[in-house]
Parts: structure tokens; C-alpha cells; sequence
């Protein structure tokens, strides 16, 4: 529905009429439309009150509903129901996104419905870092935190040819440092969203890069349903496209729709999504974060991958684990973060000698796990079918010894901090494949190095 509390308005106006001139079908018309209405605004609670409403008109009127008008208001009391459940108690049919999210169809099969939740978590000040969320009580690993719908969202691949042309048309160019395509198409969709419900525009300004970026809104959105929906429409007194823009780089996310070996096409698990998410854009960045994420479709989902104490921040991880100075270097260009992690904290305390040696040694671990595994890996399974079974260890041997000779190097550059060994993708990688090389074959013989 375009423009829905432009609607909501409408509807109101006609149903005090008809309510006043005593006309029961008319009434119920408009507060059906109504209803609809407060619902794309995800004022679910006013709809539900609308639809009960209505029932009681009908009912006092003694009006009865044509089959496919009882059909629709069935449908539209279902999805009230099912929304205001995922909202007070984070109750959700997993299963049933899931299944959406992976599965081929229209063009809107990525835009699913769900209501927002918020769990045991606060926007507070963090030391040092600006806004932040923290937990309201002890939260135990795998809980759920946050459950959010995006504002505003793009997919890679969809026919966006009004939303490029807009794009393009505002900001002279056809993409975004720094942002994905998808991230880019999804700010033309944000203006066009804001000019529909100019609330909206203005909880959005509380966002990082907004002109009220610096107090602690409401995380809830709608921050309340009768700010919304009963106060007179704002009018603006700018609309900054270029500031909508950065609001949009600081805080966009670009995110996978689903693994490949889910999805239902090959060509779904290439495409990712791009999208702004009100609530955990107020996340701040760790390289160890105790939060993790998951998209489906443009439902974003929040849970705590540790526990987590009362009052204990809240974090995500921008950006995938890389090497101490890549990863350094892209949180600094990419957000402006100086990042104070333990993580980060321990690598700087190696020095650079440690994380020069650190980096060589990830550069001849790429050999070993690309190049040279995929292609002597399958020669050694080969000869080791061909050779007798007492030696058949011995075509794997090399690729086994030199692997464990770089990941004891390796681990010798954690110094300062053990279990952070355990964290790093690459050691992590090798792990899993001298794991596989040596599970491959029972009888394959341990290499002391």
C-alpha cells in the first residue's frame, strides 16, 4: 500500500462520518481499510483493535459479511494474531522463513512478514565508542535478542529500474564507495519510503550520520503506535538525500540471502541483500562480538553466540575475521574504528615483527590449502588405492607434514593470548583440513614434527 498513513487518515475521517450518519456497511468498510493501513505502518496492535472493532459493528448491526469479505477479514485477523505474537514474545515459525527465504518465485519472495521484537536488550552509552545495546539481564548463549524487519532493503538482481534511475538521477553516479549494489538500491526505496510516512524520516535521524545522532531513541519502531498514527502528519522542513545517503552507508548491511548448498537455484545463493535495520544499526563492532547475525530474506535476526551479563555490551562483527592489519585497516577507512577488542588489543601487543611473521606465514598457508592441496591432494588419495596398505600413508605424508610444520609456526606467533589461536579463520581452515587428511584414512600414520 503506497502512502499508508496518508490512508490511515483517510479512512479515519470516512468511519467518524459513517459512524455519525449511521451507515454500518460504509463504517465497516473504512475500518477495514483502516486496519489495513495500520498494519503496513506495523502498528499491529491498532489494527487488531480495528478488527475487533469491526466484528462488534457487525455484530450490534446484525450485518452479515459476503463469503469473500469474511474470507479477508479471517486473513487479515490471522496475520494481526500471528504478528502480535512474534512481537511481545518473540515467537516465530523458523521453519516457515526458512522455507520462503530459500525458496524460488516472484520478485517479492525475499519480503517477508514478520514483527519486529526486542529482547533483553537497551540502547545505552558505551564508553569510548559513543550509543551502543546492552543486555537488561543474564542472557544465556543462543537466546534471541533481536528480530527486525528492514526499513529499507535491495537484492542484487531484482528489476529496480525506477529505484536505479532515481539513484542515479539524486546522486550523479551509479554506485556507492563502499556499499554494495543492493545497498544502493535500497536508498532510493528509503525516499521514497519517507515521503509515504514522514514519521519515519525522523526516527531515522536519531540513526549514526543522522542530525540527531547523538541522544538515545526509543528502539522500537514505531516508537509508539499512537505517535504514529493520531499525531498530525510532519511536514518536512528538509529532506537531505545526501544525508539519507550516509545514513545509509554508515549503517547498511550487505548480507547473504542464504548459503548456496540451501538454496533451491544455484543463482539464489549468489545474491545477497542489502538493507537498513533500525535497531541493530545501534550494534557496535568487535572482533570477537558475543552476538551473532542471520538473514532471511530481509528479516534479520539477532542471537547471543556466548552468555552474556547484565549490563555487559552487546557486539557484532562488521566485517568478516581477517589478518590483525587488514582487518585494522578496513574497520579504520571503511567506519573510522579504532578497534580496542581484546583480540585486537593482544595483536597489537606482539608487535610488528610477530604480525609481519604472522602474515607470511598466512601467505604459504594459502599455498598449501589452495594450489597445492587441490591439486596434490587427489594424486596422493590416487597412489594411496594404488600402493599396498601398509604404505599407504606415505603419498600424503608431504602435504600432512607441511601442514602441521605451518600451523605450529603459526601458533606460535599467540603470544599474548591462547585461545585466540582457536579464533582465526586461517588456523581454523587448517585445522579442518589436517582433521580431513588424517581422518581420510585410518591406518595413515601421525607425522611428529
Amino acid at each position: 500500500m503506497r502512502q499508508p498513513l496518508q490512508a490511515y487518515k483517510l479512512a479515519q475521517r470516512l468511519a467518524i462520518v459513517a459512524h455519525d450518519l449511521e451507515l454500518g456497511d460504509v463504517l465497516i468498510d473504512t475500518l477495514f481499510l483502516q486496519s489495513l493501513a495500520a498494519y503496513e505502518l506495523r502498528c499491529y496492535r491498532k489494527a487488531g483493535e480495528l478488527l475487533d472493532r469491526l466484528r462488534t459493528v457487525a455484530k450490534t448491526g446484525n450485518i452479515s459479511f459476503p463469503k469473500e469479505t469474511s474470507d479477508r477479514f479471517r486473513a487479515a485477523k490471522k496475520a494481526v494474531d500471528t504478528r502480535l505474537r512474534e512481537l511481545q514474545h518473540g515467537d516465530y515459525d523458523w521453519l516457515s522463513l526458512f522455507r520462503k527465504s530459500v525458496t524460488q518465485g516472484s520478485e517479492q519472495r525475499y519480503l517477508l512478514e514478520a514483527a519486529d521484537f526486542i529482547g533483553p536488550v537497551k540502547l545505552d552509552w558505551a564508553p569510548g565508542k559513543g550509543r551502543g545495546l546492552f543486555s537488561t539481564r543474564d542472557v544465556r548463549a543462543g537466546e534471541l535478542l533481536i528480530v527486525e524487519k528492514a526499513i529499507s532493503v535491495g537484492f542484487e538482481g531484482e528489476n529496480t529500474t525506477d529505484h536505479r534511475k532515481s539513484y542515479d538521477f539524486l546522486f550523479h553516479r551509479t554506485a556507492v564507495p563502499g556499499v554494495s549494489t543492493a545497498s544502493g538500491r535500497a536508498v532510493a526505496q528509503l525516499i521514497s519510503g519517507v515521503l509515504d510516512n514522514p514519521n519515519l524520516y525522523h526516527q531515522l535521524a536519531q540513526l549514526s550520520g543522522g542530525p540527531r545522532s547523538d541522544s538515545l531513541p526509543s528502539l522500537k519502531l514505531p516508537p509508539s503506535e499512537n505517535v504514529w498514527l493520531e499525531s498530525e502528519i510532519p511536514a518536512f522542513d528538509r529532506l537531505d538525500s545526501e544525508q539519507i545517503k550516509t545514513m545509509i552507508e554508515l549503517n547498511a548491511y550487505s548480507l547473504p540471502l542464504v548459503a548456496k548448498d540451501l538454496a533451491s537455484s544455484p543463482s539464489l545463493g549468489d545474491k545477497e541483500t542489502g538493507g537498513l535495520f533500525y535497531a541493530c544499526s545501534f550494534m557496535n563492532h568487535s572482533c570477537i562480538p558475543n552476538a551473532d547475525r542471520i538473514a532471511f530474506g530481509d528479516i534479520m535476526v539477532i542471537r547471543a553466540n556466548t552468555d552474556i551479563e547484565k549490563g555487559e555490551e552487546i557486539t557484532q562483527s562488521y566485517m568478516a575475521r581477517t589478518p590483525y592489519h587488514l582487518r585494522a585497516s578496513r574497520l579504520k577507512d571503511g567506519w573510522g574504528i579504532d578497534c580496542t577488542c581484546a583480540m585486537c588489543q593482544a595483536d597489537r601487543m606482539e608487535g610488528h615483527k610477530v604480525l609481519s611473521r604472522r602474515k607470511q606465514l598466512i601467505r604459504y598457508m594459502g599455498w598449501v590449502l589452495g594450489p597445492i592441496a587441490s591439486y596434490f591432494g587427489p594424486l596422493s588419495f590416487l597412489l594411496s588405492r594404488l600402493l599396498p596398505r601398509s604404505w599407504a600413508h606415505i603419498p600424503a605424508s608431504p602435504l600432512v607434514f607441511a601442514l602441521k610444520r605451518l600451523v605450529r609456526m603459526m601458533e606460535d606467533t599467540f603470544t599474548h593470548s591462547e585461545d585466540r589461536r582457536y579464533k582465526d579463520l586461517h588456523l581454523s581452515s587448517a585445522y579442518s583440513m589436517l582433521g580431513a587428511l588424517t581422518k581420510s584414512q585410518d591406518h595413515l600414520t601421525a607425522i611428529e614434527v
